[in-house]
């Protein structure tokens, strides 16, 4: 089975990983919906656009209004369930070849402001569950930042800054969007299935 076609990595026939690539197609089944669904409410929004303009709408648009609490959810669920899906392929590379990265570089390398939103978002609110994280990184974690940017929707759209104390901090860099990312994982991981 090839799990990775661009880094061409394969688990061999003679391997036995039958729940690790059960849950990677559970996972993939799951993030294609997702796709599938802020890939649909993305058309009907462009098709509301002129081509010649430039778009920048957050909040109450209504064009997206009452689909936007389900499209920040599915930024959650995608993030949590990505870096399920290329964590997992790392560990398995790792397992056939030593020699390949650590799994969360692998996932740190391959989609990082995924992996960031994650972390500070998605798998756990960084304000309820603080480690070493600036001020400005605990209100950036609670921020509804997803936005329509041009063509699509894009979470981590704010980078915020305070200054507290005479400490100035930033948050991090946890822009990405859920269509353009899926559509670099198709290549990667899923190329004839077209998910």
């Amino acid at each position: 089975m090839i799990l990775d076609h661009i880094d061409n990595l394969c688990i061999p026939d003679d391997e036995c990983y039958g729940n690790e690539v059960r849950s990677l197609r559970t996972l993939g089944i799951g993030l294609a919906f997702l796709n599938a669904q802020v890939a649909s409410i993305e058309q009907k929004v462009r098709g509301t656009i002129p081509p010649y303009v430039r778009v920048f709408s957050y909040g109450n648009d209504p064009r997206f209004a009452q689909a936007m609490p389900l499209i920040e959810c599915a930024f959650h669920w995608y993030a949590v369930s990505g870096c399920n899906y290329v964590g997992l392929v790392g560990w398995l590379a790792k397992q056939i070849d030593p020699g390949r990265p650590d799994p969360k570089q692998y996932v740190r390398d391959l989609i990082p402001a995924v992996v960031t939103y994650r972390n500070k978002v998605a798998g756990h609110f960084a304000k309820a569950s603080p480690g070493d994280d600036n001020l400005a990184t605990l209100d950036a974690s609670v921020l509804h930042s997803v936005a329509f940017s041009d063509d699509r929707f894009y979470a981590g759209v704010w980078r915020l800054t305070q200054t507290s104390q005479g400490t100035r901090s930033s948050s991090p860099d946890m822009r990405w969007s859920l269509t353009k990312t899926h559509t670099e994982l198709v290549k990667r991981y899923w190329p004839v299935g077209n998910r």
